[in-house]
């Protein structure tokens, strides 16, 4: 079993279901403009309707240190803890979305 994700410091992070819903208003909200340069990476197409996350989120630590207290919150969120969510269309990944372990709000 695999440790529960952890901040490397006292900030609060978001777990791993409020990763997927997030990813998932990502793509309703922002995918039609990136959905050109997704199918351009993947070579092939992608039904944005069709996109769902996969059950089985990633959590990826920062290798920097802990950003200090004081420094605007988008500091924290870009260099900080992320969820990396699997895009499934069809049972197969298509997209890799990142998002913040810090999105608390």
């Amino acid at each position: 079993m695999l440790a529960r994700p952890t901040a490397p410091d006292d900030r609060p992070i978001i777990n791993e279901t409020r990763a997927r819903h997030l990813a998932a208003a990502y793509v309703r909200t922002f995918g039609r403009f990136h959905v050109g340069a997704w199918e351009g990476h993947r070579k092939g197409p992608i039904n944005l309707a069709e996109l769902a996350p996969a059950p089985r989120v990633y959590f990826a630590r920062s290798p920097y240190h802990a950003v200090p207290l004081g420094f605007h919150p988008s500091v924290a969120k870009t260099y900080g803890p992320w969820y990396l969510v699997p895009l499934l269309q069809n049972g197969t990944v298509v997209v890799l979305l990142a998002v913040s372990a810090y999105n608390t709000d």
